[in-house]
């Protein structure tokens, strides 16, 4: 009787030991590892553009991506990794992405008419700005406007889908504009309508 209570003890001691040596294994991994929850935007972004960029080497200052994705109307831009101090409007339809020495780089969306690009377009025409016919990565049809403006470069993308305008906006000094241009345009194109 004895060497079966024994046999008992022995085998009550190892479920314990296991048990806490896959409680400690599962604590070390999950303050160790990040889990899905707590991997950032940044972090996906720079994940996600991994792979991409391995086979889009040509293109300039995109080898790492930061993503501003807004919650209000369920759209995504990609603006260049260094960019760090970008501010949520108090609206929560957009937000500031880039607004230093006089430079102001923004995204937004609002809800508006059908005819709102024809309207765009028209305000732009007369103001003397170049406008063409655009895409975002993804093939969404909008327009891309560019001239100057007070002495500095602008471009703003506007892309109409479901009763909703998404902009990119950069009115930008010309120095900034000639080391950023590649940028500039791989934001307005990077736009993406996610529902």
């Amino acid at each position: 009787m004895s060497s079966k209570r024994t046999i008992g003890i022995i085998i009550f001691l190892l479920i314990i030991l296991f048990t806490l040596l896959a409680c400690d294994k599962n604590s070390n991994k999950t303050q160790g590892e990040k889990t899905l929850e707590s991997v950032s935007i940044n972090d996906a972004a720079a994940t996600g553009n991994n792979t991409q960029n391995k086979s889009n080497k040509d293109a300039a200052n995109t080898s790492a991506k930061n993503v501003y994705i807004n919650a209000k109307f369920a759209y995504r831009i990609e603006y260049p990794r260094q960019w760090t101090d970008i501010i949520e409007s108090e609206t929560q339809d957009g937000a500031l992405i880039y607004y230093k020495d006089g430079n102001d780089i923004r995204t937004f969306c609002e809800k508006a008419p059908d005819g709102y690009i024809n309207f765009e377009r028209e305000e732009y025409k007369q103001e003397g700005k170049k406008i063409e016919d655009f895409s975002t990565e993804d093939g969404t049809k909008g327009i891309i406007v560019t001239g100057d403006e007070d002495k500095k470069k602008l471009t703003h993308a506007i892309i109409f889908q479901n009763g909703k305008h998404y902009d990119f906006y950069a009115l930008v000094t010309s120095d900034f504009y000639k080391d950023n241009e590649n940028n500039i345009l791989a934001m307005a194109k990077s736009i993406k309508i996610l529902s």
